[in-house]
């Protein structure tokens, strides 16, 4: 398999998630899945298949190579499980990467919720690193990232 993105977008694809650079994309939704799935210090079977779920079955990450995405998360996951400081704060720039566009925010925002509901358990930890993730894009808060059904809105 390829290690590049493919190329031939559906025409169902948002213009609003397209017009981020497509690579930046993948990575923050990436990071955004693995500081979720390690927020608890505990990641689990059912949170790495999510993220694999994920990348399926969204409209604008199924346009990758499963494997690059998969890559790319556990790359962050393996950063952070050698020095967890070091590598949460990796992860979270390559999350602020994607702040210019609403759009993309909210969706590597919705793959952190996924991942975190995934083992039926959206512990106090998996919540406060999604709303880092938030601050870090200029998101307010988990109600209006659809928990709530409410559209996202921007801080900034």
């Amino acid at each position: 398999m390829s290690n590049a993105p493919r190329t031939a977008a559906p025409p169902h694809l948002t213009h609003e998630v397209l017009h981020v650079e497509d690579r930046v994309l993948l990575e923050g939704a990436m990071a955004a899945g693995a500081l979720t799935a390690l927020a608890d210090q505990q990641q689990s079977l059912k949170e790495s298949l999510m993220v694999h779920t994920v990348i399926q079955e969204n409209e604008a990450l199924n346009l990758f190579d499963l494997d690059l995405a998969l890559s790319f998360y556990t790359g962050f996951i393996d950063r952070m499980r050698n020095d967890y400081q070091a590598g949460k704060e990796y992860a979270l720039e390559a999350v602020e990467r994607c702040s210019q566009d609403i759009e993309a925010a909210a969706l590597i925002v919705r793959v952190g919720i996924a991942v975190a509901k995934a083992d039926e358990v959206l512990d106090e930890a998996e919540v406060a690193m999604i709303e880092e993730i938030c601050a870090r894009i200029g998101i307010e808060g988990l109600d209006t990232l659809g928990l709530a059904g409410l559209p996202a809105t921007r801080t900034n």
